[in-house]
């Protein structure tokens, strides 16, 4: 996601200063593509112990990889890693 509002080809112009994901090796790629405070781990736990919060112009988060997310991806025989980004998707209703 930090792609997209890093990067001149897309959004561009914006600087990331804080990310937090659960996955460290994400976050050591994270950090290497993008510098900026990266937290491995909770955020929740994260937002409890820190006095820390950097000043932000954009929050940007990412769904969980709940049971409806892998669903979607099986219903629509997509693989986990494809082109499509869900940002603040919601499940289809018909």
């Amino acid at each position: 996601m930090t792609l997209g509002f890093a990067d001149d080809r897309f959004t561009g112009g914006f600087e990331c200063v804080l990310a937090v994901d659960n996955d460290p090796a994400a976050m050591a790629t994270h950090q290497n593509c993008f510098g900026g405070e990266s937290v491995a781990g909770n955020i929740e736990d994260w937002l409890k112990k820190t006095k820390k919060i950097p000043k932000a112009d954009i929050v940007v988060g990412g769904l969980k990889w709940t049971h409806w997310a892998r669903q979607f991806f099986r219903e629509f025989k997509l693989h986990p890693f494809s082109s499509l980004q869900l940002v603040g998707a919601a499940p289809f209703s018909s």
